[in-house]
């Protein structure tokens, strides 16, 4: 029979977490072992400690996913989870509810239309991206993105105009992608803005969320004219 037993561990964290349930169990382990005694001591790192290498080893592989069989656990920590300190609930919490505000986006109308224009693009991702801008032009981005702007199409929707027509051309309703990307009355202008930079600069989904897409976009809407009042 062994008399002596000394456990090694250099987790200190973790040895705190588990030290009730451990004293419980070695305590347990003392009285029925008939006179056994067992240490459950700190060092300052696994390595030249064979039996904390391989332990070291095995919680590696835990982390990565491995799962023990039931029967390798012992029934005193079958039911135990770590604790989480205050800062990793509140991480836990921030992402739980980021997940359920994604999930009710994508339910939403405005989602279904967001996701139809611009697929695999989170309105999460604006703020980053206008984190740079002052207000005036991360209130244009916006404007234009959503397509809330004073184009026709959008003026005809509030009855402040008689047609959504574009009046330069009359070929298509005056919509965002008809103002950047088609409209003839513009084509010097986006050429000398957009196209030379090349054929991305001609995609909405990059105008908008491409950082160096950003000065292009503006310089091509002031030298238009249009919306003066943001325009800076």
């Amino acid at each position: 029979m062994v008399q002596d037993n000394t456990i090694v561990d250099d987790a200190g964290g973790a040895s705190r977490e588990l030290l009730n349930a451990t004293r419980r169990a070695i305590r347990k382990a003392e009285k029925g072992s008939g006179g056994t005694v067992i240490r459950l001591k700190w060092c300052p790192g696994h390595a030249g400690i064979p039996g904390n290498e391989a332990a070291d080893e095995e919680a590696t592989l835990v982390a990565l996913g491995r799962i023990h069989p039931p029967h390798l656990i012992p029934p005193f920590l079958s039911d135990y989870h770590p604790a989480t300190n205050p800062s990793k609930r509140k991480q836990l919490v921030k992402s739980v509810n980021r997940r359920l505000a994604d999930v009710h986006w994508a339910s939403t109308t405005a989602g279904i239309k967001h996701a139809s224009r611009f697929p695999g693009l989170s309105p999460r991702l604006f703020l980053a991206h206008s984190r740079e801008l002052n207000r005036s032009q991360a209130t244009l981005l916006y404007r234009v993105m959503t397509g809330h702007v004073q184009l026709r199409q959008h003026l005809h929707r509030l009855q402040l105009a008689d047609s959504p027509r574009c009046e330069h051309c009359s070929r298509e309703y005056e919509t965002v992608s008809h103002f950047l990307l088609r409209c003839p009355q513009y084509a010097a202008e986006r050429h000398e803005h957009l196209t030379v930079h090349g054929p991305d600069f001609l995609c909405l989904s990059f105008l908008f969320h491409a950082p160096d897409a950003l000065r292009p976009l503006f310089d091509f809407i002031k030298a238009t004219g249009h919306f003066p009042d943001l325009v800076r």
